[in-house]
């Protein structure tokens, strides 16, 4: 995919947005191979806090929700609804009575940000906090990457139709959607949007398994 995009053509330095790009780490292949104008790095968390209290450490979300707690022999999740009895009401428990650790002086901050990618940050680069079910804020933009996000996994139809309007609207008029799932084996569409609507332009693999819900 990242070779396919290397080979598209703009007519003028691109824009790119990269939503929930986690810590930015697959974002370097893509910011190499184009002759960028900006490229955005954007997750739900550009970082999180966490505490400590005996055997356990508990993150936080920015807001202050907690997200997962970790000891040497557990890892809790904030999302139990897969678990198996009675361990998802055991998760659900312990997550909740951590929510009265958050704000604590001995409380940490750590930055989900790939060291490589900080490096890169500047006048052409930029990490920020982005939430994909609300408009994009900032400047539209020529490219929209969304990599391992948008699956049937995480989100229900209604959800990924709700997002790729949100994307669309990040886009210039002439723009491009990338959708990629690596998780297993490489499937990815690119899709170009215009006066005359929008069409795939290539694809890897069979397609993102969400193409058909982009292209309507």
């Amino acid at each position: 995919t990242t070779q396919q995009i290397a080979n598209l053509t703009f007519s003028r330095q691109p824009k790119v947005l990269d939503v929930g790009a986690s810590d930015g780490s697959t974002s370097l292949d893509v910011m190499n191979a184009l002759d960028l104008s900006y490229y955005c790095i954007t997750d739900l968390n550009a970082y999180v806090h966490c505490v400590e209290k005996g055997r356990w450490t508990y993150f936080f979300s920015q807001d202050g929700k907690p997200i997962l707690a970790a000891s040497d022999r557990w890892i809790v999740y904030q999302d139990t609804k897969s678990a198996i009895p009675p361990f998802g009401s055991i998760a659900r428990m312990i997550l909740r009575s951590s929510g009265k650790l958050f704000s604590q002086e001995n409380m940490i901050s750590i930055e989900l940000v790939n060291p490589a990618v900080r490096n890169r940050l500047g006048a052409q680069a930029s990490f920020s906090t982005y939430d994909i079910f609300s408009c994009w804020p900032g400047e539209k933009v020529d490219l929209v990457l969304a990599a391992n996000i948008l699956n049937r996994a995480y989100f229900s139809n209604h959800q990924i139709v709700e997002v790729l309007k949100n994307l669309r609207r990040a886009l210039n008029e002439d723009g491009r959607l990338v959708l990629i799932d690596n998780r297993q084996v490489e499937q990815s569409s690119i899709l170009k949007f215009g006066s005359q609507g929008v069409f795939v332009e290539s694809r890897v693999g069979s397609g993102s398994e969400v193409e058909s819900l982009a292209l309507n």
